[in-house]
Parts: structure tokens; C-alpha cells; sequence
């Protein structure tokens, strides 16, 4: 049975745990692995946190400042992520977005093969999609940059560009 994070935390360090034994051996601090969910948790990442396997970040919500990073199947799930600052997240392999509500004020970047699913994304800074990776079936509001790179696609995503910089 998957791992759930307690219900509800508050999380606020430079990075976070699920309860012990949550996660496989070898694990970073601030990883959510296997089959694993943030659950309901209130997340601000002020360092790393990573999702692997077919972890979710569940119906969380997170706050980040730092590199919040999506890998294998991992997914964004449903929830409410706000990246501020110089915060990066990263989607790479065959990581989605899900079903989350991204507002990005920093930098947002899809690789591989991973998708926006059906997010709705408010990019107010900088969005590319790099390799073969897809904009999928998301809602994207675009304010600022907004790049398809390589073989990457728009897919089915409905996008409305209200931008004072560029698409491309």
C-alpha cells in the first residue's frame, strides 16, 4: 500500500520527509519515491524536493523557492504549486503535471518525455518544453516566455497569450 504523508503537515525547512520507513533505500532527503503521495501536506521547499517512481505530490500544497523536480512517472497529482523566486521545477522522463494548478513566477521546464497533462498553468516568467515533451491537454494563461524546443509539442493545450515578451 502506498505511503501518505501525515495528514495534514505543515512542512517548512530546507527540506522534508515522509514518515519513517516511507522511503525505498537510498532515497535524497526531500524524496518522495515508489508509489508514495504528499498526501494533503502544506510543503514550502526551500531546497530540494524530488518525486520518483510513480509518486504523486497528491493534493499538497507547495510553496517553492528552490528545485522541486518531477522524475520517472512521477506526477504533480492535483496539486496547488506557487514557484517563487529563483525557483526551478523540473519535469523529466514521463512525469505530468496531472491535474495540478501551477503558478509559475520563476522558471518551468518540461523534458524527455514528460507531459503538462491537464494542469492549468499561469506562467509569469519562463515556460519551455525541451525534447519531446508536450503541453499535452493543460490550460495555459501565458504572461511571459513561452518556448517549444526540439520535437516538443502544444498538443491539445489551450493557451492564451496576454504576454509583454515572446512565444515562440
Amino acid at each position: 500500500m502506498p505511503c501518505v504523508a501525515s495528514q495534514p503537515a505543515v512542512v517548512t525547512s530546507t527540506s522534508w520527509r515522509l514518515p519513517a520507513g516511507a522511503l525505498g533505500a537510498g532515497a535524497a532527503a526531500g524524496a518522495v519515491a515508489g508509489g508514495s503521495s504528499a498526501g494533503t501536506a502544506s510543503i514550502t521547499n526551500t531546497f530540494f524536493t524530488e518525486f520518483y517512481g510513480t509518486s504523486t505530490a497528491g493534493n499538497a500544497t507547495i510553496t517553492n523557492q528552490a528545485n522541486l523536480l518531477f522524475y520517472d512517472d512521477s506526477s504533480a497529482g492535483s496539486a496547488t504549486i506557487t514557484n517563487n523566486n529563483s525557483g526551478l521545477i523540473n519535469f523529466h522522463t514521463n512525469s505530468t503535471a496531472g491535474n495540478a494548478s501551477i503558478t509559475n513566477n520563476a522558471n518551468l521546464s518540461f523534458y524527455d518525455n514528460s507531459k503538462a497533462g491537464s494542469a492549468t498553468i499561469t506562467n509569469k516568467s519562463s515556460l519551455i518544453f525541451y525534447d519531446s515533451s508536450s503541453a499535452d491537454g493543460a490550460t495555459i494563461v501565458n504572461e511571459s516566455s513561452l518556448i517549444f524546443r526540439g520535437f516538443s509539442t502544444a498538443g491539445t493545450a489551450t493557451i492564451t497569450t496576454a504576454c509583454t515578451r515572446y512565444t515562440e
